[in-house]
């Protein structure tokens, strides 16, 4: 486990890096003319911008507030991750 530890972090940016590759590639197949292709990816970089800077921020607040109320031992934040990933998982089902 010691000998993981250590790259752990190289292989989640690497991973992470596959997606915002792979959200590129479906942003650009998903356009249906190509001079709309700047506003999609505009559109689509504002929305990953914007979840990016206020995801931190409500995360932290659900936390605080869990442990505050004591609900689920302090830790409710992460069940409701738990479902709200259980559902985009769903939802990611319909796309094209």
């Amino acid at each position: 486990l010691a000998m993981v530890r250590p790259f752990v972090p190289i292989g989640s940016c690497r991973l992470l890096t596959l997606m915002i590759a792979a959200m590129g590639v479906i942003v650009v197949s998903q356009v249906p003319d190509r001079r709309l292709l700047g506003s999609a990816n505009g559109a689509a970089q504002m929305v990953t911008s914007g979840s990016r800077a206020f995801a931190p921020a409500l995360v932290s607040s659900l936390f605080s507030l869990s442990m505050k109320h004591n609900i689920a031992g302090g830790y409710a934040v992460y069940y409701a991750l738990i479902v709200l990933s259980a559902v985009l998982k769903i939802a990611s089902g319909y796309l094209p």
